[in-house]
């Protein structure tokens, strides 16, 4: 049985326990007043602190999956794009858009997709039309055919050179079948008679022939570029096409000319291999089909398809298949 004296010694232990208690107590109630008044003045220091709303940012963070914004497949498109030329130390210079609000280019372009429809038709006068670009002259022009649709076909044309200002005299003779034709002396009457018309005529003739097919897809017409070192790389149509979930890439040429050049098959040769393509996915389109022995000897020594106008939606349809 414990005595008086061990009772009140154990009494007093534990008084000091209590008091011990106490005081710690109170250091930590005044280190947590100091921490609380010094985080205060920081914050007064700060000019418009915005307070964090952490009910947003969790708000934000738990958006539903369906109102995220999700990529459209053109700028999905352009992504891959530059993807790709920067792969290959390429840059977009410049192009020209297709899509133009100008009302004399729209009308052009819709002149040369009619020509470009008619080509079989067109092409005799507008070869016939270009010894005269250095030489200004007038030009007589029998219309051999008897049907009146291609009677109707080339008077509409020639009619439709000299209201876009490209022909400054036009004028048909119903008796004699016969039209006669002067060129404006201007560079873009020369521009388009050389070869724009044929350019310009194939691109929106691809142009349709991807809206129909529904396609996503980017086309670069006269596509500019820059090479590492400096050197530039031009490309008449250059076009990108979302087909089942990847980007095809496809590059035309346009030659309108009788007889091409070796300088013009070296170029073309040059952006094959800078695009790093092949035969089945770059072509040169041509208003008629090329000698066989011709077009073999380019095709391996350029590693490009050669495709006449008549065969240049098959040629699509096989690239992109």
């Amino acid at each position: 049985m414990r005595t008086a004296t061990t009772f009140l010694s154990e009494l007093r232990d534990f008084v000091k326990a209590v008091r011990s208690l106490l005081s710690s107590r109170e250091r930590w109630s005044e280190l947590f007043r100091r921490l609380v008044e010094r985080l205060s003045d920081r914050r007064a220091s700060l000019p418009n602190e915005t307070p964090i709303d952490t009910t947003r940012a969790v708000v934000e963070t738990e958006q539903p999956p369906s109102e995220i914004e999700e990529e459209t497949p053109i700028q999905r498109l352009r992504k891959n794009t530059e993807r790709y030329l920067t792969a290959r130390g390429l840059q977009i210079v410049e192009f020209q858009d297709v899509e133009t609000d100008n009302k004399v280019l729209r009308a052009r372009r819709h002149l040369a997709r009619f020509m470009v429809q008619h080509c079989e038709l067109v092409l005799p006068i507008v070869q016939r039309l270009r010894p005269t670009l250095q030489r200004r002259g007038k030009i007589s022009w029998a219309i051999r055919q008897s049907d009146p649709e291609a009677i109707s076909v080339l008077t509409n044309v020639a009619s439709g050179l000299a209201q876009l200002y490209v022909l400054d005299f036009c004028q048909y003779c119903s008796e004699s079948r016969m039209l006669e034709m002067r060129i404006r002396n201007q560079p873009f009457a020369h521009n388009f008679l050389s070869g724009q018309w044929f350019e310009w005529g194939v691109t929106e003739q691809v142009r349709r022939w991807l809206q129909q097919q529904n396609y996503p897809y980017l086309l670069y017409q006269n596509l500019k570029l820059r090479c590492q070192g400096g050197a530039s790389l031009e490309v008449d149509l250059f076009l990108v096409v979302w087909v089942r979930g990847e980007p095809r890439f496809l590059m035309l040429e346009c030659k309108s000319g009788v007889a091409l050049t070796n300088e013009e098959m070296e170029q073309v040769a040059r952006a094959n291999r800078l695009l790093r393509l092949n035969w089945n996915r770059s072509a040169v389109i041509t208003p008629e089909p090329m000698a066989t022995p011709f077009v073999q000897a380019w095709q391996q020594r350029t590693n490009t398809s050669f495709v006449p106008l008549s065969e240049l939606e098959s040629f699509l349809c096989e690239s992109l298949s």
